[in-house]
C-alpha cells in the first residue's frame, strides 16, 4: 500500500511538470510560479508518503519483533517445563535404584524389580525438539556469550546421558535375571539331587539292617538324622519355603553332620560333594547379587550426578520460567 502511494505522488509530480512545460508558449512568466507552487505540493505529498510509508515499516517490524519474541518465550517455557521435568524423572529413577538395592536381603535367590520411571520425556527433548532453534531462543534471551553457550550445550551433555542411560536399566536388568534364572535353576536341580542321595542312603541303610532300634549306634543316628532332615526338607518346600531355608535349614546342617561325624564314610561321599556344589552354587548367587547391586548404585551415582549437574546448567532458565511462575 505504502509503495502504491509513493508511486501516486512521483506520477503527480512528473504530470505537473509536463503540464506545466506544455503551457510554456502560452502563458507569461508565471508559469514558473506555478510550477513552483505545484511542484512543492507534490513534494510535500512525497514526503509526507514517505513518512507513512516509513512509519508503516515501523509498525510492522515491531509487529514481527513482539511475535518473535513472543515466540521466544514461549519456547523457552517449553524448554524449561521439560527440563525441570527430567530433572525430577532423573532425581526418582535414582532414589528407585538405591531402594532397589537395599531391597536385596539375606537370601540370594530373591530377586526385586526396579522401578523404572518414563523416558518420554528425555527422549522428546534429546530426539524430538529442533536443537537449532531452541539454541537461537536461548541466546536471544541471555545473550550471545561464552557463558550462556556452554551452558546451552551442558544442557544436551547431560540430557543425551540421561537419555542413553536410563533405558539400559532395563537391559541391565534383564541380564541380571537372565543370570538370576540360571543360577537359581542350577541350585534347585543340585538341592534336589541331594535330597534324592539322601532319601536313598536312608533306603539302603535301612534295608542293610541298620533300624532306629539296632545296637548300631551311629547307623541309627545316621538314619534318624537324615530322615528328620529330609521330612523337614519336604515340608518346607510344600509350604513354599525360601531357598535361604533350604540351605541353612538343609545343606548346611546336612553337609557339617556328615563331616563331623561321617567323613570317612565312603557311602556318604556322593552326598558330601552334592552338598558342597550346591553350597558353591549358593556362594555363586551371593557374588552374582554383590554384582548387581554394584552395578546399580554405579548407575544411581550416575543419574544422580547429571541429574545435578542439569538442575545447576538450568538455574537461570528453571528460576526464569518455572519457580518465578509457581511463586
Amino acid at each position: 500500500m505504502s509503495y502504491c502511494l509513493l508511486l501516486s505522488v512521483l506520477e503527480l509530480i512528473v504530470y505537473s511538470i509536463v503540464l506545466q512545460f506544455g503551457e510554456f508558449h502560452g502563458e507569461d512568466s508565471s508559469w514558473l510560479k506555478d510550477l513552483l507552487v505545484s511542484s512543492i505540493g507534490a513534494l510535500l505529498g512525497f514526503v509526507g508518503a514517505f513518512l507513512i510509508f516509513k512509519y508503516q515499516l515501523k509498525i510492522d517490524r515491531e509487529k514481527a519483533e513482539k511475535s518473535e519474541a513472543a515466540a521466544i518465550e514461549r519456547k523457552l517455557h517449553y524448554f524449561a517445563a521439560l527440563t525441570h521435568k527430567i530433572i525430577s524423572s532423573s532425581k526418582e529413577q535414582a532414589e528407585h535404584l538405591n531402594r532397589f538395592c537395599d531391597s536385596f536381603n539375606k537370601d540370594p535367590f530373591f530377586m526385586p524389580r526396579p522401578a523404572l520411571v518414563s523416558t518420554l520425556d528425555i527422549k522428546r527433548f534429546s530426539e524430538s525438539l529442533n536443537h537449532e532453534e531452541y539454541y537461537h531462543a536461548y541466546i536471544t534471551k541471555f545473550g550471545l556469550k561464552n557463558e550462556t553457550v556452554y551452558e546451552f550445550r551442558r544442557f544436551y551433555a547431560y540430557i543425551d546421558f540421561l537419555n542413553m542411560g536410563l533405558p539400559q536399566l532395563d537391559e541391565l536388568f534383564k541380564q541380571s535375571v537372565l543370570n538370576h534364572n540360571d543360577l537359581k535353576r542350577e541350585y534347585t536341580g543340585l538341592l534336589n539331587e541331594s535330597a534324592h542321595i539322601a532319601r536313598d542312603l536312608v533306603r539302603i541303610k535301612a534295608n542293610s539292617g541298620i533300624k532306629p532300634n539296632s545296637s548300631d549306634e551311629e547307623g541309627k543316628q545316621l538314619i534318624q538324622f537324615l530322615q528328620e532332615r529330609l521330612d523337614n526338607y519336604n515340608q518346607n518346600a510344600a509350604n513354599n519355603a525360601n531357598l535361604l531355608t533350604a540351605q541353612e535349614e538343609w545343606v548346611d546342617e546336612v553337609s557339617v553332620f556328615l563331616k563331623d561325624k561321617h567323613k570317612d564314610d565312603e557311602t556318604l561321599q556322593d552326598l558330601i560333594k552334592k552338598l558342597d556344589r550346591t553350597s558353591n552354587v549358593f556362594l555363586d548367587k551371593e557374588r552374582a547379587n554383590e554384582v548387581v547391586i554394584n552395578s546399580f548404585r554405579k548407575e544411581e551415582a550416575k543419574i544422580l550426578e547429571a541429574s545435578v549437574k542439569l538442575s545447576e546448567a538450568s538455574n537461570k532458565l528453571i528460576a526464569q520460567y518455572i519457580l518465578k511462575i509457581n511463586n
